[in-house]
């Protein structure tokens, strides 16, 4: 059984890849935070729940020791500031990197280790539109600077791998339809917004080719 491993699996994009992997018979990792509900997912099929704060880098490689033959991970866990660079501080840049560059490399990094050694993997990091595109990112100046690390990171794993069939890829969604993004941008057209389980959908069907 291939083995999987998703982090921010209490997230709305984490939940929706958690559930689909288990749908279509992988063993599954759910890394979720020291204070996430224990039965989350309950019901599931070959789900196994991880507990670790994504932004220790200790806490995180113990956590994921004894899963050195994990197949493919998908590294959600991330968060969202706008801001303009007149309204953008140092703190800020420093609060965006840390939940969106940081706890995906605490992840990555061990996992791409162990990938390495088996010559075999997958690792998957999600970043954003606002993170690539300039007309976007000029709105949330400091997300971008985090997403654009991100994207650089998973352009530098894939390198530094595919001659050992090891691949990083980064997916970049438009805004998810979730219950924060709706709070947060009330009078936004969500019909054109990305459907969490559409974007897992697309990511699990990526990994399985």
């Amino acid at each position: 059984m291939r083995m999987v491993l998703v982090t921010g699996a209490n997230g709305n994009l984490g939940n929706a890849l958690v559930k689909q992997f288990s749908e279509r018979e992988w063993k599954v990792i759910a890394m979720v935070s020291p204070k996430a509900n224990n039965e989350m997912f309950a019901g599931l099929n070959n789900v196994e729940l991880c507990r670790a704060d994504a932004v220790s880098e200790t806490e995180v490689r113990s956590a994921i020791e004894k899963y050195a033959q994990v197949d493919a991970a998908v590294l959600t866990i991330g968060g969202y500031a706008g801001g303009k660079i007149s309204e953008t501080t140092t703190e800020q840049i420093q609060e965006m990197m840390r939940l969106n560059f940081f706890t995906a490399w605490n992840f990555a990094k061990p996992l791409f280790e162990n990938m390495m050694a088996k010559q075999k993997g997958n690792i998957v990091l999600i970043g954003s539109q606002a993170g690539t595109l300039l007309t976007e990112g000029t709105y949330a100046v400091a997300y971008s600077i985090a997403k654009t690390a991100l994207a650089k990171l998973a352009a530098l794993l894939n390198e530094a791998g595919k001659k050992k069939n090891v691949f990083c890829s980064l997916v970049s969604p438009a805004t998810l339809d979730t219950p924060q993004n709706r709070k947060a941008m009330p009078g936004a057209d969500f019909s054109q917004w990305q459907k969490p389980y559409a974007v897992a959908e697309e990511i699990v069907k990526m990994i399985n080719r």
